[in-house]
This record gives structure tokens, C-alpha cells and sequence, in this order.
């Protein structure tokens, strides 16, 4: 996989990584180490088979982790329906804990499993981390946010730093129970990215909002401050079989989000193999992305034509698209149609569709055409983006900028500058950076 351009999000814009191992990917997933994820989607979907799958193919790799499996959605008493006792027969290192209950695993020798991983934690500590998990899980802790931080410092405090600690949720809404409420959200998250930078990494299943139109951004239960904390957000629209005659699965997946760029998809296909009579294992065999080179062309052109155009008719950007890239001006249009989810799309008096960027959308056309940042945005505006992560979402900055028509603007929010970007030379971004440092330190 190339990540020499990697490109880190903020809020709906981009600023540059130069360094490619400040990343590092899951299983070459689009899910970040050391990183909060979310897989998101309705009850069925198969978030928690994912989840399996995920687990066992780590666990395949011999990576040198420690995985953690949270499980509040099914009790202890169906593990050999799922094939969970045979998962912790094979593979020792996996700590299962039936969260709901209480209970962990049916082996419950954690100091066996830590010792069958490098580097963890030195010999004379394992009885006493064995002891203290067990006492843990006996507490019962009635707060499940707190559970999940005890079991995260418990295991984060003794870890040496060398070793990644995974820990897999299942789910969300059984750990915080109003995923509306903001300020317990953002406080939960807050700890767990503490956690993060002590090597520990948490995949979390969630459930779907109850809004299904693909131009709807709320495709998740309950707060904002979910998708704003998190490193990516995967949504799962389908999972239907291959065949009749295998046990594969087809996984479609959305990226909602991803605070990386690599060479992944906005949308693409995940192949997973619930095993068979000789190999019980759930493991991912295969990704594959479904954007074609030439969606990836028109797609790239339109971000380019309508950044100097501001906006344009649909016509007039189907020509120019045909005539910069060549593709048939027909496969154009037909592309443009059905990815005009990406762009705003509005309609004049004589009922003709006009284009223009979408500021929420640039992280989804970055991840679908291999756009970076040296491309997106000019060297004056990317240190806008700059000065504004230092700002706060509700900060009043009132501030006023005066072009060189004469034509005065305010700005009183981070979010009107950035809806803004496009529209804004360069020769007032300079002034407007001035602005923006003195209201963030008048003095």
C-alpha cells in the first residue's frame, strides 16, 4: 500500500502528514492504530461477525498485541453458537470478557495469555495483573463508560509502549447509554484518546441512525461528537453471501470517515470467510474498491474546474470535464449523475442544474480520487487551516474583511471561514490569519 501522501483530517478539511509511519493501518483497512473506529450499521448488518473477523485475522498474523473483547451484546452462554470457545481454545492471547455479565472467558488465565505475548509485561507483575482483572470483573461495576476505563488503565498503565493494545466494543449505545448526550460523549472519548497515546486502540461497533437517504451525514445514532472524536467511521450498507455453495460474505462499506489518506475508496467491497468443516476460523480475505479509473478522472477534473470556477452549469462542467480527460463525454455525464451526492447541486430560473464544491464533502473526494493537499488547496490557505485548528467550533470571532472592490465581509464563526475557502483570495486570507491570531490572543 503507497502512503507517501498521507493526509490527516480536520473537520472537513486537509492538512498534511509528511511522515507515513505517524499512520499505521489495521490489516490495511481503513481503521488507524492507536485511534478510536467506529463500524457503524443497522441491527443484522453484521457489525459484529466484522468484528470476528478482524479479531481472528490479527490473531492469524501473530501480531504482537493484545486483544481485548468487550462483548455486551450476547452472553457467555452462546459462545460455541458463535464458535467464541473455539476462537479462545486456538488462539490463547484473545481476552474475552461477556461484559453484560460480568464474566470472562471460560479459561480466564490472563497471565497464560499475557505471557504469550512480547514484551507486555515482565513475569512478576502477571499474577498480580491476573488477580486484579479477575477482582475487576467481579466489582460489577454498574457505570459500563467506567468498566471500559478501568479495564483500558489497567491494562495501558503496565504496557511498556512497545506493544499495541486493541480493544473491540460491541456496542456503543451498552457502554453510553443517552449517545445524545454531549458532554458525557466527549468526556468518555477524551479518555479513551488518553489511552491512544499509550499504544491502545479501539474498534466500536454502533448502531445506525434512523435517517437512511445516502445525501443524509447523520448515518449514525446520537451525537456529532462520535464522528468529530474518532479517527474513522465505517459504515456497512450490505452484507450478502457470494455464492451458495462457500460461506463467503460480501461486505459493502462506506468510509464516513477517515483522518488518513491512503489508497482506499470512498465506498468498497469486503470479502469475509466464515470458515468451514476443516478451518472454523472468521478471518477478511480480500478488499477490493469499486471506483474505476475514469470515475476517479471526472471526479478529480470537476474538483479542479469547479475550485476555479466556483460554479458552473452541468452542461458547460460535462464538456470541460470530456475535454480534459478525454473519457466519453456520455460516461461524463452518467458518472457526474451518479455522484452528485459530492458536490452542491442547485437549480436557476430556467430549471438548470449548477455545480459547485460541497466544503463537507472534500474529505469523501480526497479519498475517491487521490487528491492531496499540495493539490487541493493553496499555500496561503492551507496555513488558514492551519490557524484554525486553534480555534475553537464556538468561538465568537466577528471579524471583518474588506476586498479590494471594497465589498466589507464578517466572519463570525470557524465554520462560515471555512465554508468560505474557495471564495476568499489569498490576499485576504493573509489578513484574515492576522484577524484570526489576534482574537485567539489579543494580547
Amino acid at each position: 500500500m503507497n502512503r507517501e501522501n498521507i493526509i490527516s483530517y480536520s473537520k472537513s478539511l486537509v492538512k498534511i502528514i509528511s511522515d507515513s509511519k505517524d499512520v499505521e493501518f489495521i490489516l490495511d483497512l481503513p481503521l488507524i492504530y492507536n485511534s478510536i473506529n467506529f463500524i457503524v450499521g443497522d441491527s443484522g448488518a453484521g457489525k459484529t461477525i466484522l468484528n470476528q473477523c478482524i479479531i481472528n485475522s490479527l490473531l492469524r498474523k501473530k501480531e504482537d498485541c493484545i486483544i481485548v473483547w468487550l462483548d455486551y451484546e450476547f452472553q457467555s452462554s452462546v459462545a460455541k453458537q458463535r464458535r467464541i470457545d473455539i476462537l479462545l481454545e486456538k488462539y490463547p492471547s484473545l481476552i474475552y470478557i461477556d461484559a453484560e455479565n460480568y464474566i470472562i472467558d471460560h479459561n480466564s488465565r490472563i497471565d497464560d495469555k499475557i505471557e504469550n505475548i512480547k514484551n507486555t509485561i515482565d513475569k512478576n507483575e502477571k499474577r498480580k495483573k491476573n488477580e486484579e482483572i479477575n477482582m475487576l470483573v467481579k466489582e460489577k461495576i454498574e457505570n459500563p463508560a467506567d468498566f471500559v476505563l478501568r479495564i483500558s488503565s489497567l491494562f495501558c498503565n503496565s504496557n511498556s509502549d512497545k506493544d499495541k493494545i486493541i480493544f473491540v466494543i460491541d456496542s456503543f449505545e451498552d457502554v453510553v447509554e443517552n449517545t445524545s448526550d454531549d458532554v458525557r460523549i466527549k468526556n468518555f472519548l477524551r479518555s479513551l484518546l488518553n489511552f491512544c497515546s499509550h499504544n491502545a486502540t479501539y474498534i466500536i461497533s454502533h448502531h445506525i441512525g434512523k435517517k437512511q437517504d445516502i445525501t443524509d451525514s447523520m448515518r449514525f445514532r446520537g451525537s456529532m461528537v462520535i464522528k468529530n472524536k474518532c479517527a474513522s467511521m465505517l459504515l456497512i450498507h450490505s452484507k450478502e453471501k457470494e455464492t451458495d455453495t462457500d460461506n463467503d460474505y460480501i461486505y459493502s462499506i462506506e468510509i464516513l470517515k477517515l483522518r488518513a489518506y491512503a489508497s482506499f475508496s470512498r465506498k468498497f467491497f469486503l470479502t469475509v470467510s466464515l470458515g468451514n468443516d476443516n478451518d472454523n476460523d472468521y478471518v477478511i480475505k480480500k478488499v477490493e474498491k469499486n471506483y474505476d479509473v475514469n470515475t476517479r478522472q471526472v471526479i478529480r477534473e470537476a474538483f479542479f474546474l469547479l475550485r476555479s470556477h466556483k460554479h458552473m452549469k452541468k452542461t458547460d462542467l460535462v464538456l470541460s470535464i470530456h475535454k480534459e480527460t478525454k473519457v466519453a463525454r456520455e460516461r461524463v455525464r452518467n458518472i457526474i449523475d451518479s455522484n452528485s451526492d459530492l458536490f452542491n447541486v442547485s437549480v436557476d430560473r430556467h430549471n438548470t442544474q449548477i455545480y459547485s464544491i460541497d466544503i463537507n464533502k472534500i474529505e469523501q473526494i480526497c479519498l475517491m480520487s487521490g487528491i492531496v493537499v499540495e493539490e487541493h488547496l493553496t499555500i496561503p490557505k492551507q496555513q488558514l487551516i492551519k490557524t484554525l485548528d486553534s480555534v475553537d467550533d464556538d468561538m465568537d470571532l466577528n471579524i471583518e474583511i474588506k476586498n479590494s472592490s471594497g465589498v466589507i465581509t464578517v466572519y463570525k464563526k470557524k465554520a462560515a471561514i471555512l465554508n468560505a475557502i474557495f471564495s476568499i483570495s489569498d490576499e485576504d486570507v493573509v489578513a484574515l490569519i492576522q484577524n484570526i491570531k489576534n482574537a485567539v490572543s489579543p494580547f
